[in-house]
């Protein structure tokens, strides 16, 4: 059976912006609408602060 693709994508670019990525991911989570429809994308420009650690457990947890 062929993989469904989502529906749209949700493209976030980040800068050195860890605490309001995070808020911004926790915000996109919490939506109703069901997650098997959407993709998020997260284009960081080589940040020196904590985004790829926050990224890397996101993504191990499998919520993004």
């Amino acid at each position: 059976m062929p993989t469904r693709c989502p529906r749209f994508s949700v493209v976030i670019a980040t800068y050195n912006r860890q605490s309001l990525l995070e808020r911004c991911l926790a915000s996109l989570l919490v939506q109703d609408y069901p997650q098997e429809d959407y993709e998020i994308i997260v284009v960081d420009d080589g940040s020196q602060d904590a985004t790829a650690s926050l990224l890397t457990s996101l993504a191990h947890e499998g919520r993004i």
